[in-house]
């Protein structure tokens, strides 16, 4: 079941991340408030197609709590956990990059789109209310979406002398400003994503600022390390995994599986938290300052990761292997 567990979790975390990164986009909200059904996804197939590295890393988690509550042999499951592994780094990564470069005219074209989007008047039909209360909604705009008619706006509390009412057969929208504008007059102050109040998901959900800032330099290192050579990705990409399946300790850390459970969550994300550091911060520095390792800074980080899951494996692991094999009858062979 190691192979079924993992592929559906694949899958499943790979829509539902990408789905939410891609919210976190404006310019794809904006598309899909448009009607642009097409557009966003295009936009949710190449977030999914960004995401994969970082999902085939996240899902070896869901194998060992997977394996927290069905034991099995040892001498079947560890096998099955590093050929999953192998074919991730080896296999699967790389496909999806080359999948995404066949696809990169398409993104451009997706990108520019989105751009130009961005930057018209907001979709007709909606009533909006400005700070100062004043309420406007237009009815129709132009294929260009610089020019919407008719626009009503409603006062927020104007003068008894004046109508509260007032119809403009059509408005004229300013990108720099992101205004309606009638006969050089602004007539609705925020009528376009130059200055929408539409709020992203990230400003709502604080939890897509910290996944984007701890997942962007890994996916980006990745890619780098592909510049470099087969084996400059294999190093990069081994050292990650390696350190991602040294988790496995904690699964069996504790006789609690909940505390495993969030400790090894707590330790993935460290693993992903700290990798900046082994690559350009200060431990980078430090360590690139030994001789033997200043011609060759590329694999710091390589060898800082290759480090941790060794002290991992040492301080978690050992103690608690040897907890159980004291609890186990003898000839026990189950992890």
């Amino acid at each position: 079941m190691l192979p079924v567990v993992f592929c559906v979790t694949v899958l499943g975390w790979t829509f539902i991340l990408g789905l939410f990164t891609v919210m976190d986009s404006t310019q794809v909200l904006t598309a899909l408030l448009d009607g642009q059904y097409a557009e966003f996804i295009q936009a949710l197939g190449f977030g999914i197609l960004d995401l994969i590295p970082f999902t085939l890393s996240f899902s070896f988690l869901f194998l060992f709590f997977y394996l927290m509550r069905h034991r099995t042999s040892w001498y079947l499951s560890a096998p099955i956990v590093i050929v999953l592994a192998f074919v991730s780094i080896v296999v699967l990564i790389p496909l999806s990059w080359n999948f995404s470069s066949t696809l990169s005219q398409a993104r451009r074209a997706l990108d520019l789109s989105l751009s130009v989007r961005i930057n018209r008047v907001l979709p007709p039909g909606i009533v909006r209310q400005g700070e100062d209360g004043t309420k406007a909604v237009w009815f129709m705009e132009s294929d260009d979406g610089m020019t919407v008619y008719p626009v009503i706006t409603l006062g927020g509390g104007g003068s008894l002398k004046t109508p509260a009412l007032s119809v403009y057969d059509s408005c004229v929208y300013e990108p720099s400003s992101g205004s309606l504008v009638s006969n050089g007059q602004a007539i609705v102050p925020k009528a376009g994503e130059a200055n929408s109040p539409l709020a992203t998901l990230t400003q709502s959900i604080p939890f897509l600022g910290f996944f984007r800032s701890v997942t962007i330099p890994v996916l980006t290192g990745l890619r780098e390390a592909s510049y470099r050579g087969a084996w400059g990705y294999y190093i990069e990409a081994g050292s990650l995994f390696l350190a991602v399946l040294s988790l496995w300790a904690f699964s069996f850390s504790t006789g609690w599986r909940l505390l495993n459970l969030l400790s090894t969550l707590a330790a993935f994300s460290a693993i992903y938290y700290l990798y900046p550091e082994f690559h350009s911060g200060l431990a980078w520095q430090r360590l690139s300052g030994f001789p033997w390792l200043s011609d060759r800074p590329d694999l710091i980080g390589p060898l800082c990761y290759a480090a941790l899951s060794c002290l991992v494996l040492l301080f978690i692991g050992g103690p608690a292997a040897l907890r159980r094999l004291r609890r186990q009858p003898a000839g026990g062979d189950h992890v």
